[in-house]
């Protein structure tokens, strides 16, 4: 009996380890197949936050940006300031070198991959993997890494849901999710995907409405 347990204690490790490394690879592959890539469209706009913040860490908007064929102000642009100061920690680590910038994507590129998987698990069981792996190389993402803020925000954005949906495999995490589901962060997640939430509303009650009728 011991050794059975044994066995499969083992056997369930070692399925951890190939999905991360899976996952660690796929991260890795997708980050290097962009990072050859020039700047371009918009990457020059969002160069000049980072450039700003790694220079005036304290006045990120403190520059005028010809933009709009016109001086504007840098506030005037759609820049959040999150994606632009990991940029301006690149540029002061490695200087003016864009692979080394888009290498430095890699863990926003390995949060959207584990987002992924984990949003997959739970609504595709037995093809995760596979989903994964198709979704990441797609021609919907990737193309669409560059130093702009999509890819980030969509990777905090899964990442987000997957919190509120309690997806982590790691009770800690199950339970932050839960606390996070029901505060203003629940509603920042909504305003961005509200289909998504509204399915899971709709489960959750229909869910309760069973276990009601059945309890009866």
């Amino acid at each position: 009996m011991v050794s059975r347990l044994d066995t499969c204690a083992g056997q369930g490790q070692s399925t951890v380890n190939s999905r991360t490394f899976s996952l660690l690879l796929l991260a890795v592959l997708y980050t290097g197949l962009n990072a050859c890539k020039p700047l371009h469209i918009d990457d020059t706009a969002y160069y000049w936050y980072a450039r700003q913040i790694s220079q005036h860490p304290f006045d990120p908007y403190g520059f005028t940006l010809l933009w709009y064929d016109e001086p504007n102000e840098a506030n005037d642009i759609l820049a959040p300031p999150v994606f632009p100061a990991w940029w301006a920690l690149c540029i002061r680590l490695f200087g003016e070198v864009p692979l080394l910038w888009k290498l430095g994507l890699l863990p926003w590129c390995l949060l959207l991959t584990m987002a992924l998987h984990a949003l997959f698990r739970r609504f595709a069981t037995g093809l995760e993997m596979s989903l994964t792996w198709l979704t990441m190389l797609s021609p919907a993402l990737l193309p669409s890494l560059n130093l702009m803020l999509d890819v980030p925000a969509l990777a905090l954005s899964l990442s987000a849901i997957c919190l509120f949906l309690g997806l982590s495999p790691h009770s800690s995490f199950r339970s932050t999710g839960r606390v996070v589901a029901s505060d203003r962060f629940a509603e920042s997640v909504g305003s961005r995907n509200p289909s998504a939430l509204a399915t899971w509303r709709y489960r959750h009650r229909l869910t309760r409405f069973q276990s009601h009728c059945a309890g009866r």
